[in-house]
């Protein structure tokens, strides 16, 4: 059955996830201004790295709470099955990644050092242990207790990244590192969220390896996505322009993380549709969210200049442009939120590959296409288009697959 507590867990959510990114938002601006665009740019490989290898393998965290809202008299085992997959594959990918630099070929991906990359795989661990934990009360809809956990990880970072600052500290590793320290705080605080692979259970994780296989590729393509026209541009430009660019893609996805928000709602609510009526309550509360977030897009469209001079300042004045375009990829994600949950709360994650997919491939024609005709204004154009495209394949995926999906409401 559909939750009625929507709107006071909006308000505990949405506060925690307004405050929480606002606090985000503050250190970007504190490390841009500090920096400067050069070697903020720099930093932003680094940082984008850190986002995709932290919140890349998110399917793992939807999964979990797919299977512990379904089975909650299994949820512990659930969840330390889920924790050690999910850990180990981060361990994993983090020793690769060490031994790729140790070996004696000419290994530099991003043009900017190795390390980086490395650095920012470590800090990604930080993330990673937060998303634990906030899927944990998300499942049990604990979202007190999941909205003063974002909360803390945000303030103690703000603290460490400051400290960082006060103490003229240049180097850009410290500031990807210290977004390790609060997740390893947050572990050790919360003593139900200690894991014990005893508890492991190899059944449980092959039911969430083939519920997620789908989603986890999914949510991982899409972090690549969200930052692919970034990646882009690293292959045409450098220095000052990257910066530039960054700072209006931040802005952006500070927009991307309030859509999230309904995300942590939805996916419950999503998860537990058993009629048709719950179907058509779940329509009607997300129009009420296109509505107020399109209104949302509004305020901060017309605001964009504003935002940049007085956030970032003066220097990152080419950045106006650069996120008036870019604000309108976002239009697409706003459409296709209530129809990616249904996809996920029935089962269709392959559904969402597919269109992800698509997302991909269009990204990777349009942006060089369009870049080499218009320069970097180019590869904005080229994301908001590919946005859109993949829009439309939402729209046509549900379009078909509705008849389908309603009739195994009527069948549960």
């Amino acid at each position: 059955m559909v939750s009625s507590n929507t709107p006071k867990n909006f308000i505990r959510v949405g506060f925690a996830n307004y405050t929480s990114h606002f606090i985000g938002a503050l250190i970007s601006i504190l490390l841009a201004r500090w920096l400067g665009p050069t070697a903020f740019g720099i930093f932003s490989i680094g940082f984008y790295v850190l986002t995709i290898f932290g919140m890349g393998f998110s399917g793992f965290d939807q999964s979990y709470v797919y299977f512990a809202v379904r089975f909650p008299k299994k949820e512990q085992d659930i969840f330390m099955t889920f924790c050690t997959l999910k850990i180990g594959i981060a361990f994993s990918i983090i020793l690769l990644y060490s031994l790729l630099l140790l070996t004696p070929f000419p290994w530099n991906p991003s043009g900017a050092g190795e390390k980086i990359i490395l650095y920012g795989l470590i800090g990604g661990l930080g993330m990673q242990f937060l998303l634990i934990a906030l899927s944990a009360f998300q499942a049990r809809e604990q979202f007190h207790i999941y909205s003063r956990i974002k909360l803390l990880y945000y303030v103690f970072l703000f603290f460490l990244i400051l400290m960082g600052i006060q103490f003229n500290i240049e180097d850009l590793h410290y500031y990807l590192l210290m977004y390790i320290i609060p997740g390893i705080l947050i572990m050790i605080i919360f003593k139900n969220l200690w894991i014990f692979t005893s508890r492991f259970r190899p059944e449980i994780a092959g039911k969430l390896w083939r519920f997620g296989k789908w989603l986890i590729i999914t949510h991982f393509i899409r972090m690549i996505n969200l930052r692919m026209d970034f990646f882009w541009l690293t292959r045409y430009y450098s220095g000052d322009i990257l910066g530039q660019y960054s700072a209006s893609l931040k802005l952006v996805n500070i927009f991307v993380i309030l859509i999230g928000t309904f995300s942590v709602l939805l996916l419950p609510q999503a998860s537990s549709m058993k009629s048709t009526r719950d179907f058509k309550i779940y329509w009607k509360e997300n129009r009420k969210i296109i509505i107020f977030l399109l209104i949302s897009w509004g305020v901060v469209f017309s605001l964009s200049p504003f935002l940049i001079i007085i956030m970032y300042g003066p220097q990152y004045l080419q950045a106006i442009p650069i996120l008036r375009i870019l604000l309108y990829s976002v239009i697409p994600l706003i459409f296709a939120l209530p129809i990616k949950y249904i996809f996920l709360g029935m089962g269709k994650t392959a559904y969402l590959l597919f269109v992800t997919v698509i997302q991909a491939l269009s990204l990777i024609v349009i942006i060089p296409f369009l870049a080499n005709k218009m320069g970097v204004i180019g590869i904005a154009y080229g994301k908001v288009l590919s946005f859109f495209i993949t829009l439309i394949f939402y729209l046509l995926v549900y379009k078909f697959s509705k008849p389908y999906l309603l009739t195994q409401l009527h069948a549960g």
